[in-house]
C-alpha cells in the first residue's frame, strides 16, 4: 500500500527534485544557446560580406552566452574547450571578414576608376560629335554656296551630295546611340 515517508525523507526528496529540476533547466538553456548560436553561424554562411560586421557582434553575443550557460552546467573542462574553440573559429570568420572587406574596397575602388575613366571618354566623345557636327554644317553651307554657283560639274556635285548626307546620317546615328567609350 502506501508507504509513509517522514518529514526529513520528503524534505529530503523535494531538495533532490527541485535541485534536479535547476539543472534540467540549465542543461537545456545551454542546449537552447548552442542551438542558436549554430543557427546564427548557417545564417552568417549564407549572409553578404556587406552585413558580416553586423552579424559579427551577434555572433559574439551567441558565442557568450553558450559560455556563460555552460558555467551554469559547471562543465568547466568543455567550457574552456567550447571557449578555446568558439574564440578560434571567431578569429577566423574575423579574418574572413577583414578579407572580404579589403577585397569589397578595392573593387568599389576600381569601379570608381572605371567610371570615372567611362565619362572622361564619353565627354571626350560628345565634344568629338559636337565638332564634327559643326564641321558637317559647314560643309553642307559650302555645297550649298557651290550648287549656287554653277561653276561645278554636275557629276562632282552629285557625288559630294551623297558623300555629306552619308556623313549626316552615320552622325545622326552618332546622337541617337551615344557616344561609345
Amino acid at each position: 500500500m502506501f508507504h509513509h515517508y517522514s518529514e526529513e525523507e520528503v524534505l529530503h526528496l523535494k531538495r533532490f527534485l527541485y535541485h534536479l529540476l535547476i539543472a534540467a533547466k540549465k542543461i537545456t538553456d545551454r542546449n537552447q544557446a548552442r542551438q542558436d548560436l549554430e543557427s546564427h553561424m548557417e545564417m552568417m554562411k549564407r549572409a553578404p560580406p556587406g552585413q558580416m560586421k553586423r552579424h559579427m557582434d551577434t555572433l559574439k553575443q551567441h558565442v557568450n552566452n553558450v559560455i556563460a550557460r555552460e558555467k551554469r552546467v559547471k562543465s568547466v573542462p568543455s567550457v574552456f574547450t567550447v571557449d578555446h574553440a568558439l574564440s578560434a573559429r571567431m578569429r577566423r570568420l574575423e579574418q574572413k571578414l577583414d578579407m572580404y572587406m579589403q577585397m569589397r574596397i578595392a573593387r568599389e575602388k576600381r569601379v570608381q576608376e572605371l567610371e570615372r575613366k567611362i565619362h572622361g571618354t564619353v565627354k571626350s566623345n560628345r565634344d568629338d560629335i559636337e565638332i564634327l557636327a559643326a564641321q558637317i554644317s559647314n560643309l553642307d553651307r559650302n555645297y550649298a554656296k557651290l550648287m549656287k554657283s554653277k561653276k561645278h560639274d554636275p557629276q562632282k556635285l552629285k557625288h559630294l551630295r551623297l558623300r555629306l548626307e552619308r556623313y549626316k546620317a552615320h552622325l545622326k546615328t552618332l546622337k541617337v546611340k551615344g557616344p561609345s567609350a
